[in-house]
């Protein structure tokens, strides 16, 4: 066999066999260890880097390059300097993997048959295991009880998993292009599970990217419009939406459903009369971990709030060109809309911008994106 049948045998072999392990493992890795979802991302991102992708190493260096003179302050002036390197260096790495999938699956389209049935029966898996565990007395967390003598924070752990669930059932959407009727009928059954679960942020996230893929069903550019709309008035507004709330807030109201609810907001406020003491440059990476009206949480929960504290004005400014630049290069299919929306919400009430898992989910959802959408599936079928 010659190299150049071996080098086009072996990407044909991994698209056919590794993408859709990928899509399968995904979502039950995800609602059972949900920190594991980079670790398997970047495992087969970089085994496609070796036999198929070839990355764009000029345009990564400059990309790199133009991320350290962007990090080079926050870093210098963070107070846990090690931990904020280590960080942009995971943030990356992140890249790294996610340009050998985009390379890779451009030019080697997995099989949209076997792509299909084994998310599907990924999706499926993860939501049989969530229904048992949230019906059955916690099985999983018994188990972790007897065998490590400990309690198992399950609560903790699941509300990651139905994040990562609930983002990536907009993927499994786009995929079967259900009729409007029966789209509907399945985001309602969908809400309903998520709703009988602990996380509210997913019921949040899930429920508003709903709304933006029946608008985009219906009108494209309209809701890509109005996603690019939303995300550059959070990132603008954010701090003076939180900065006024103590307007709206006193102990006997609480207008989040749970009990974090009146806590957060206020988190939220004393945030973002931190962030004004240093708007312009912030107050480097890390600064919420050590600042005194966010320390005892250790992140404002707010991923909005956590980049205007950490990066000030001139890294949102950042943010905003690279939002406006995808945008208006990307053609987003209805689910990838959806799911941007409900990833939006859930950045802006949960998690710390630096946990690998939930830094990397953006590249990940991105990745599952581009699988499914139309452009791609033609390819795939003509291959």
């Amino acid at each position: 066999m010659s190299e150049c049948e071996r080098s086009i045998q072996y990407p044909a072999l991994l698209s056919r066999w590794l993408v859709p392990l990928f899509l399968f493992l995904l979502p039950v890795l995800g609602v059972v260890a949900p920190r594991s979802v980079i670790v398997l991302y970047s495992i087969i991102g970089i085994v496609l880097m070796f036999w198929g992708a070839r990355l764009p190493w000029r345009s990564l260096a400059l990309f790199a390059v133009t991320l350290g003179v962007l990090v080079c302050y926050p870093v210098l002036i963070s107070v846990n300097m090690t931990k904020s390197v280590a960080n942009v260096a995971t943030l990356l790495g992140v890249i790294v993997v996610f340009l050998s999938w985009r390379q890779f699956l451009a030019s080697v389209p997995p099989s949209r048959h076997l792509a299909v049935r084994a998310f599907a029966a990924g999706l499926g898996l993860s939501t049989v295991l969530v229904m048992l565990e949230y019906n059955l007395d916690m099985p999983v967390a018994h188990i972790f009880l007897t065998l490590f003598e400990r309690p198992l924070p399950y609560l903790y752990v699941y509300d990651r998993g139905i994040v990562i669930l609930s983002l990536l059932l907009w993927s499994l959407v786009g995929l079967l292009r259900l009729p409007l009727w029966a789209t509907t009928l399945a985001l309602a059954g969908v809400v309903a599970l998520v709703q009988a679960t602990s996380s509210q942020a997913s019921l949040a996230g899930f429920s508003v990217g709903a709304l933006f893929y029946l608008l985009a069903t219906w009108r494209a550019r309209l809701a890509q419009l109005a996603l690019g709309t939303m995300i550059i008035a959070a990132l603008l507004f954010m701090p003076v939406m939180c900065y006024l709330m103590p307007t709206f807030i006193d102990g006997s109201v609480d207008i989040w459903p749970a009990a974090n609810g009146a806590s957060r907001l206020k988190i939220w406020s004393q945030t973002a009369q931190a962030i004004w003491l240093q708007p312009i440059q912030g107050h480097g990476i890390e600064a919420s971990r050590y600042l005194p009206v966010v320390r005892d949480h250790i992140h404002p929960h707010n991923g909005i709030l956590q980049l205007w504290i950490e990066f000030g004005l001139i890294g949102i400014l950042a943010m905003i060109a690279i939002v406006i630049s995808v945008l208006q290069r990307a053609q987003l299919t209805p689910a990838a809309v959806a799911t941007a929306a409900g990833w939006l919400v859930i950045f802006c009430v949960s998690y710390n911008i630096w946990q690998p898992w939930w830094l990397a989910m953006p590249f990940i959802l991105a990745s599952v994106s581009q699988i499914v959408s139309p452009t791609y599936a033609a390819t795939a079928r003509a291959v």
